[in-house]
């Protein structure tokens, strides 16, 4: 029924979708974030850090100290004293931390239509791991 509506006039079901999975190189998130596939076959490691690196490094968030990745944080010292210090960034916490800025994910293909299909996924300790280690 749909492909008969969107037969008659073309693109209306996409403008009605609130969020388009099908797979188009360059579509954003829903919330405007950039999305980056994941590593893996035919997707090297060093491909996918190079995208990560050009979504995060413009908003200066992370920043290279001494070869390791830092953040500045806000860290407690006592109840009256605080300071803002370079806190190293943890794989375990880049997995989570990288998606303020992209929605990573992975292309399946749907089986009913042929299309690949964006699904939302975490990266992994691993793929943090190098993508922190990544020059």
């Amino acid at each position: 029924m749909l492909e008969a509506l969107d037969d008659q006039k073309s693109g209306i079901v996409d403008r009605h979708c609130r969020e388009m999975r099908v797979w188009i190189d360059g579509l954003a998130a829903p919330d405007g974030r950039q999305r980056v596939l994941l590593p893996e076959m035919d997707r090297p490691d060093s491909e996918f850090a190079a995208e990560m690196g050009a979504h995060i490094g413009p908003r200066k968030v992370w920043f290279n100290k001494a070869e390791t990745v830092v953040a500045v944080a806000l860290r407690r010292f006592s109840e009256i004293i605080a300071a803002l210090v370079f806190h190293p960034v943890q794989p375990v916490e880049a997995c989570t931390a990288a998606e303020q800025f992209v929605q990573t994910g992975v292309l399946r293909e749907d089986k009913a239509t042929d299309d690949m299909i964006f699904l939302k996924h975490t990266m992994t300790r691993e793929c943090a791991a190098k993508l922190i280690a990544a020059p």
